[in-house]
């Protein structure tokens, strides 16, 4: 009876693992979590590469291609003028122009990963949690935060860096004043926070979309007529109103609000079409399966989407391009009727020109005061109204870090590529309709602006 308990008691003893066996083990599990962890880092990080390297195609077909024309063109223009060619063109122009193909790319990826995932949440989960009025409240906060992080935004303000103050003096003072500068872009924005509440309202109401564009439309008419008519400083503001509504249409406004517009359409459908069906409420003709009536047998289907459902979702872009047009015509007729603004004349800007232009912190402080505010106001909106988890925190972190840096890339290729390229591709073009013009060829050089 003793002996197995024996041989087990000395095996025991010759092979129990000892304190180096249990730390070697222990290490080389480690080892293998750590080489796990770098295993899937790398995996992730080809993923990104090959995401990226996608996104890149688009930014890339368009800008390139734009790059080359103005460029090719002016020096062809130059060259039927007979104008002498002087090199204006920089490295830094053509260095400018992959920082915005980066910077476009970077920018979309960090909107598909960061903010549209939370707008589409904000638009399923804010009816249900605040009503028709926090929805709004909402929306039109949401939208003024979008306007000031909107890339195009800058690029308006870095172009009216070209003003002629004699020509435009109301343009000037209005770009020349940081204070004007800021109710420019809030009126911009609250026309886009106006677009967004109408545009949530008719999801939510069912509301006709073309009654509401007409709506929209007919205001806008009517104060370009009058700005046009009445005085010429107040017809200079027409072009920058529409211009305005053009900018709202950028790279950050329509994925939000498309995704913001999708998640309040179908937050509204499951509204108005419950998946489940009661019998008590509701008669079951027209909702029995083909074949079931007489039978017995009572199959529930659902009944029937409207056609449209899906798509109700898109629509609001088309208001956030028209209210911005009537914001800044008010805006306009407002600032011509102060007097200071006349008697002092146009306030100059700081030039703002390629060289005198330090690289890096103005474009970072742009981008870190147009995101920042914006990625904290959505996280707050996440975190104590709509109260639920992110599906992927992690990636939507990584996403709005992709947003900044890709906002600080493009305002950087902006003010050193494309905005340089295009001034210097405007003044040749200028030169030789002039020159076409001295030697007797006004045709040809207007078939060359054209």
């Amino acid at each position: 009876r003793k002996l197995p308990c024996s041989v087990a008691a000395c095996m025991y003893r010759h092979w129990r693992p000892g304190p180096r066996t249990f730390r070697a083990k222990a290490g080389s599990r480690r080892m293998a979590r750590a080489a796990e962890d770098v295993r899937q880092c790398i995996q992730g990080c080809l993923y990104l590469r090959q995401e990226l390297l996608q996104e890149a195609k688009e930014p890339a077909r368009a800008v390139l291609p734009l790059a080359i024309y103005l460029v090719g063109f002016s020096e062809l223009a130059q060259w039927i003028a007979g104008v002498e060619r002087i090199a204006v063109f920089k490295l830094d122009m053509v260095a400018g122009v992959p920082s915005v193909i980066c910077g476009l790319t970077c920018f979309k990826w960090g909107l598909r990963k960061g903010l549209m995932p939370l707008g589409e949440q904000l638009g399923e989960k804010l009816p249900e949690r605040m009503g028709q009025v926090g929805v709004s409240v909402v929306c039109f906060a949401l939208a003024i935060g979008l306007t000031f992080a909107e890339p195009a935004i800058g690029a308006l303000q870095e172009a009216a860096t070209l003003l002629d103050g004699e020509r435009a003096p109301l343009l000037s003072s209005i770009f020349g004043s940081p204070k004007c500068l800021f109710f420019l872009v809030l009126a911009i924005g609250i026309g886009v926070g106006v677009a967004a509440v109408s545009g949530s309202l008719r999801l939510l109401h069912d509301w006709n979309m073309k009654r509401m564009i007409v709506w929209a439309l007919v205001p806008c008419l009517l104060a370009t007529a009058f700005c046009s008519c009445v005085s010429e400083e107040l017809s200079s503001v027409v072009g920058l109103a529409w211009d305005g509504g053009a900018v709202t249409t950028g790279p950050v406004t329509v994925p939000v609000v498309i995704a913001l517009g999708i998640g309040l359409a179908s937050s509204a459908l499951r509204k108005s079409n419950p998946d489940e069906v009661e019998l008590a409420d509701t008669p079951l003709e027209g909702y029995l399966a083909p074949g079931a009536q007489g039978e017995g047998k009572h199959s529930l289907i659902q009944p029937p989407k409207a056609d449209g459902d899906e798509l109700k979702g898109f629509g609001i872009v088309t208001f956030a391009s028209l209210w911005p047009v009537l914001g800044v015509l008010l805006l306009g007729m407002a600032l011509s009727l102060q007097p200071h603004l006349d008697s002092a004349g146009p306030v100059q800007r700081e030039a703002a020109a390629p060289d005198d232009h330090v690289p890096g912190k103005p474009e970072i402080v742009l981008a870190a005061t147009s995101v920042g505010p914006l990625a904290l106001g959505l996280w707050a909106l996440q975190r104590w109204v709509i109260a639920e988890p992110l599906p992927n925190p992690g990636e939507v972190a990584l996403g709005l870090l992709f947003v900044f840096f890709g906002l600080v890339l493009f305002n950087l290729g902006l003010n050193f590529g494309l905005l340089p390229l295009g001034n210097a591709s405007g003044e040749r073009l200028a030169s030789s309709y002039e020159a076409c013009s001295l030697s007797g060829r006004p045709h040809t050089g207007l078939a060359l602006v054209l």
